[in-house]
């Protein structure tokens, strides 16, 4: 009894020791510590850990548990008698809070429990991040003198992009070390985009353009909400 003791001693001190280890050496004194099964695939479990503060990774000895019907907390008991009654392959005890000079508050949950809460949490960063993405104005850069063919193609992108419901910037400016534009040209660029805006239903500028016509200008357009 005084190995077994001592075993369980050298459990509730190391943090990185597997889940459900401690019920296993109580079930049988003798197993190799190294041998012992884990819950699931390592990466996974390693996951769990690292989002929450689990099992023998909880660094009080002494812990309240909260009651799971009526919210309240238990007398104070110790971590490993919590361990050895629960079923380590299903069940965690997870560390809710660590007051001053008190016994760690802790709750028994299932492990499908807190793979689903990170589930949700990852699918809630992931649209968050979508939404950043598509709350972000898409832009295109234009050439004064920009031929025929090529605002073509850039006016088929304005297009597509609003159709989508962004918000598009039209960036104007002369290329560096290509010809300048002729104010002619600059003025028929200026008609071809406006056009096409007109060509879109319930597109238009957004602002008056910002900026010269030969020089650097910027437009801005989206798709009003009909």
């Amino acid at each position: 009894m005084l190995e077994v003791a001592a075993r369980l001693r050298n459990i509730s001190s190391q943090s990185t020791m597997p889940s459900h280890t401690a019920s296993a050496i109580l079930s049988n004194p003798d197993a190799d510590v190294a041998t012992q099964p884990r819950t699931g695939p390592k990466k996974a479990i390693d996951r769990l850990h690292e989002e929450f503060t689990l099992d023998e990774d909880i660094t009080g000895r002494w812990v309240q548990l909260k009651d799971e019907q009526t919210g309240k907390l238990r007398e104070p008991q110790t971590l490993l008698s919590i361990l050895s009654t629960i079923d380590r392959d299903k069940q965690a005890v997870r560390q809710l809070g660590a007051p001053p000079n008190a016994p760690v508050i802790v709750e028994v949950t299932a492990w499908e429990a807190l793979r689903s809460r990170i589930q949700a949490k990852e699918a809630s960063q992931a649209a968050a991040a979508k939404s950043l993405r598509d709350s972000k104005p898409k832009q295109i850069e234009l050439n004064w003198a920009i031929s025929a063919h090529d605002l073509d193609l850039k006016m088929k992108q304005l297009k597509e992009f609003v159709e989508k419901g962004k918000k598009v910037e039209i960036l104007l400016a002369a290329k560096k070390r290509q010809r300048r534009a002729t104010p002619e040209e600059a003025q028929n660029v200026v008609k071809h985009i406006r056009k096409t805006i007109s060509e879109i239903e319930r597109c238009k500028e957004l602002a008056p353009m910002d900026g010269t016509v030969g020089g650097q200008a910027l437009m801005v357009v989206q798709k009003t909400k009909g």
